[in-house]
């Protein structure tokens, strides 16, 4: 449940690196650097945001983060990224409910490496080449078994798992009387390696995700929109029915959880582009139902080229 939070990160952040269906031109390159932070204190269970049996967490759970996103043009058309996170998962009140109840540890605060991503991204249709929308897809890797001793904690960073799976991206850009305006949804899929079985079905059970986005800029400087992200996970418990007391509590949850709200880019040239973006969750079932998520990031292009060719 609560791991699945740290998880949909991955598809949470500001769009500057990698985001959509565009891809890096030949040895092209870029590096966003980004912080988050979050903010959850209540918990819905199998029957959602809103009901009268969520859980009211004692002082709430705070995250902090840091992000690098790594993506480089191999060929015409083909990107590739590796995505490293780091957080910080703090509960204020680890002697009152729900942590007294899940038991000792329970609500540790943890700290460390979170899942690792790495993707390839193949341009299939261009709309640049006269395609009525850009269309893009590839593998999706996600390197977790570092976060297997921590994985029954409600402040988990991941559930030990390596995941497989695809993406598929869509989107297109136009003019803006002197601005622009893009916008593009994507949609992955994730087999999650298991760590047991519940009722003959894997735990954890596999996962979809995705996440839309519109921004209009009025000049190439400034750039606002919505966005919207979503995760669900296909097989697996409610809340109400897991065996708390196996370390494996929260990744066999089935989860769904759904934020709104809006990003902004502001562009320093070609170089350098500021982004941030607020989101809220909207919707969840087994899993966190009032989580605030701030970012912030900074994605700088080409930087070393420029440097080698000013040298020489």
């Amino acid at each position: 449940m609560f791991s699945s939070l740290i998880a949909a990160t991955t598809v949470l952040s500001v769009a500057s690196a990698g985001s959509g269906p565009w891809a890096l031109s030949h040895a092209d390159y870029s590096l966003y650097l980004g912080a988050e932070a979050q903010r959850l204190d209540t918990l819905a269970l199998s029957s959602g945001s809103g009901a009268e049996d969520e859980i009211d967490v004692a002082g709430g759970i705070a995250t902090v983060g840091l992000k690098a996103i790594l993506s480089y043009g191999l060929l015409p058309g083909l990107e590739t990224e590796v995505l490293v996170p780091w957080y910080r998962v703090h509960q204020n009140r680890p002697d009152q409910e729900p942590c007294l109840a899940l038991g000792p540890g329970s609500c540790a605060t943890t700290k460390g490496l979170g899942m690792v991503r790495l993707r390839a991204k193949g341009v299939v249709l261009d709309e640049l080449g006269g395609a009525p929308l850009s269309l893009a897809l590839g593998p999706e890797l996600r390197l977790g078994q570092h976060t297997s001793a921590e994985r029954s904690r409600i402040t988990n960073l991941g559930e030990g798992t390596f995941d497989a799976g695809g993406f598929l991206s869509l989107g297109r850009t136009g003019a803006l009387g002197g601005g622009y305006w893009s916008a593009y949804a994507e949609v992955v899929g994730r087999y999650r390696t298991p760590n047991t079985e519940l009722g003959g079905e894997n735990v954890p059970g596999e996962e979809l995700a995705g996440e839309i986005e519109a921004f209009v800029a009025p000049n190439y400087q400034v750039a606002i929109g919505p966005s919207f992200t979503w995760l669900r996970r296909l097989r697996g418990v409610d809340f109400e029915d897991a065996n708390l007391g196996d370390p494996d509590r929260f990744s066999s949850l089935r989860v769904t959880a759904m934020q709104a709200g809006a990003k902004i880019i502001v562009r320093g040239g070609d170089e350098l582009t500021l982004s941030g973006g607020v989101l809220r969750t909207v919707w969840a079932v087994n899993n966190p139902s009032d989580v605030w998520t701030v970012s912030v990031g900074l994605t700088a292009r080409g930087f070393l080229k420029q440097q080698r060719e000013q040298a020489g």
